[in-house]
This record gives C-alpha cells, sequence and structure tokens, in this order.
C-alpha cells in the first residue's frame, strides 16, 4: 500500500481497504509483540542479557510500528470521511445541474405553451367571435321573414355532438400536470395584449 498516493487520491473504497489492511498488520504486530514479551520473560529467567536486549530492541521497533498504523489508520479514517462527504456533495451538485436543466427544458415547454395560446387567441378566436355574429344575424333575418328554421351555433353543435355540457366545457388533459393563469400581477396564459 502507498499510503501518501491513497491519501491524495484514493476514492472512499481504496481508504476503507487501505484501513483493513492496517488493521490486520495491527493485528499481526499485537501478535508479534505477544511473542516477543514471552521471549524476553524468558530470556529475563535465563539471564540471557543479549537475548533481554535483542528483545526489547525489537519491541520498541514493535511498539514504533504500531504507532505508525494507529496513525496512519486515523489519518486514512479521517480522509475517507472527507471523500465521503466530497461525494455525497458532488452527488447532491449533479442532481441540482440535473434538476436546473429540466427546469430550462420545462420553461421552454410553458413559453411554447404561452405561444400557443396567444396564437389561438388572436388566430382562432376572433374569427369563432364573427362566425356566432353572423349566425345570429342570419337567425334574425330568417325570424323576421316568418321562417322557422334557425341555423345552429358551432357551440350548439359540438354540446349535441359531445353530449351536452358534460363533454364540451370540460378539458382534458392525457397527464397530470398544472398550468399557472397568472404569474405576479399579469395573465400568461395567454399573452396579453
Amino acid at each position: 500500500m502507498d499510503f501518501k498516493k491513497l491519501m491524495a487520491s484514493g476514492s472512499s473504497a481504496q481508504l476503507a481497504e487501505g484501513e483493513s489492511e492496517l488493521e490486520e498488520k495491527g493485528r499481526e504486530a499485537e501478535a508479534r509483540k505477544v511473542q516477543l514479551e514471552a521471549r524476553r520473560k524468558a530470556c529475563l529467567v535465563d539471564d540471557d542479557h543479549q537475548g533481554v536486549d535483542q528483545c526489547e530492541r525489537q519491541l520498541k521497533q514493535l511498539g514504533r510500528d504500531l504507532d505508525a498504523i494507529a496513525e496512519k489508520r486515523q489519518h486514512l479514517a479521517r480522509r475517507r470521511e472527507e471523500v465521503e462527504r466530497q461525494d455525497a456533495a458532488a452527488k447532491l451538485d449533479a442532481l441540482v445541474k440535473r434538476g436546473e436543466a429540466v427546469q430550462a427544458a420545462g420553461l421552454k415547454r410553458y413559453a411554447r405553451y404561452e405561444e400557443l395560446c396567444t396564437e389561438l387567441r388572436d388566430a382562432v378566436l376572433p374569427g369563432i367571435a364573427e362566425v356566432e355574429r353572423e349566425i345570429r344575424e342570419i337567425n334574425s333575418a330568417l325570424r323576421e321573414a316568418g321562417d322557422p328554421r334557425q341555423v345552429q351555433s358551432p357551440v350548439g353543435v359540438l354540446f349535441d355532438q359531445r353530449g351536452g355540457d358534460a363533454g364540451f366545457n370540460r378539458l382534458e388533459l392525457t397527464m397530470n400536470t398544472r398550468l399557472p393563469a397568472v404569474i405576479g400581477q399579469r395573465h400568461f396564459w395567454p399573452r396579453p395584449k
């Protein structure tokens, strides 16, 4: 394990793996320490001064190794937590960015809806009003002439075709969506003239 490289650029999983590796080394060192302490005691009993000195040197080095392992594990754990926080923040940033992209696409669709509503109002509705006015004039002329026939308005025809009010006055959308009628103090659908 390259500790410095791991600290500089390791992923959360790599850092956790490094912690596990150090934990295993720590267990091995602790087991070695127990063996050395037992051997040192045996050397003390046997008056083996050279053996005692050798065991103490090795125990001193082992103590340093254990301290280093503990410090490195702490550093790796802190770095892993930091990387996990950064990863979580990056995921949230990506989610917000995706949300903003979806929002921008939605705003384009709403703008298109506004354009279509304005076009409908300006191009179609005046023509419908003119048709209704002309039919009223024709029906009035027929009544004045004593002719019992009447021309039904397009709205009346649609009422009949769609089963009356219930079928004509209801706007059916094939999806759940809310289309705002007012934004701020102005009507948004369609654009004011």
